[in-house]
This record gives structure tokens, sequence and C-alpha cells, in this order.
């Protein structure tokens, strides 16, 4: 009788020990659950990113800035306190009120890609939401078929944007002309949100 009762203590203690690892299996799925649901949670607690500046609603998205202008949503890759450190004359403030403008770089820049995809954000802006109207070219013979444009074609109906790249980053202009000028990508971009935010008189 003993050896059957030693016998049948061996065999319970698997059992427990199957309890017990049922048991920790099911908190680690719950503990598991538990911090799972609190994150998601903690995620749509995130209060989106917003910056009012002279009275305008900025809102951070995809680090770009949204902000509604002119009844449209717009993207900024800086804010405008961000590009405040850019001049820009009054005679290029004036010029950039009209509603037609030509567009022109050299294609023998160093920095052409970041130049030409700021001209294009540029121009995308001011056509899809202000309706203004541009042609666009190069500063000399190029191989894209494009037409010779310079800043001696400027007219005051329809002035030339020139961007280049110089030592410092600003706007300014000369007999009629508007120029821009920056030194990296980087600053080429913030020379573009300089440029409308003159136009949109954000700043």
């Amino acid at each position: 009788m003993r050896k059957f009762k030693l016998g049948a203590k061996k065999k319970s203690e698997p059992r427990e020990d199957k309890k017990k690892s049922k048991k920790l299996i099911g908190y680690f799925v719950m503990a598991i659950m538990i911090l799972s649901v609190a994150g998601i949670v903690g995620n749509y607690g995130d209060a989106e990113e917003v910056e009012i500046i002279n009275d305008i609603k900025f809102i951070q998205e995809n680090n770009l800035w949204k902000v509604k202008l002119d009844g449209q949503y717009m993207y900024f890759n800086f804010l405008p306190n961000q590009v405040e450190d850019i001049s820009i004359d009054d005679s290029s403030k004036f010029l950039l009120k009209q509603k037609a403008f030509q567009f022109t770089y050299s294609p023998d820049e160093e920095l052409v890609q970041d130049i030409a995809v700021a001209q294009f954000n540029v121009m995308r802006n001011l056509q899809d939401i202000r309706k203004i109207q541009f042609i666009t070219g190069l500063t000399k013979e190029n191989s894209y078929g494009l037409q010779i444009i310079t800043c001696n074609q400027t007219t005051p109906n329809m002035p030339v944007i020139e961007f280049r790249q110089a030592n410092e980053t600003k706007l300014y202009s000369e007999n009629g002309c508007i120029i821009g000028e920056a030194f990296t990508s980087h600053d080429f971009a913030r020379l573009k949100d300089k440029l409308l935010y003159v136009v949109y008189d954000v700043i």
C-alpha cells in the first residue's frame, strides 16, 4: 500500500507542474495584451504638433508643416520663423505680386537637381492655388529643348525668377529680375519656403 501511495504522489507532481506552467503562460499572455492595449491607447492619445504663427495654424504631418492658405492646404519644409534670416528686398516683394513669371536657372550649377526641385515646388504651388501663369527655361543652350531665359528678358508684368548657387542665402532683385541664391540643398528648400511665404503674405 505504501508503494502504491508513493507511486500516486509521483504521478501527481507532473500535473501540478503543468498547472503552474499554464498559469505562468496565462499571466504572460495577459501582460502582453495589457501592454499592447496601453501602447495603442498611448499612440492614439498623442497630440499632433501645432504651431500658431501670425494667427495662422501650422500642423506637422510627415515631417512637413501643413497650413491652409487661400482655402487650400499647402506643405512647407520650414516654419516662417525658420526662414526669417533669409533677406528679401522691397523690390522683390513687389515683383512677387505679379500674376505671371519666367523661371530659369543655369544647367551648369553643381546643385542643379536641388535647384530644379525648389523651382518646381514654387511653380506648382503658385499655379495650383493662385493660378499664376509661368514659362520655364534655362540660362543657356541645353539638351533638354528648353528655351533660353535670362534676367535680360524680365518685364514689369512677367518678371524672371532665377535660382543660383552662392555663398549666402537671400532673395533680391536686379533690374526687375528676382534672384534667389542659396548655398546648400537645405538652403534651397528654405529659399523656396521663404518665397512662397512672401507671395501668400504669411511673412
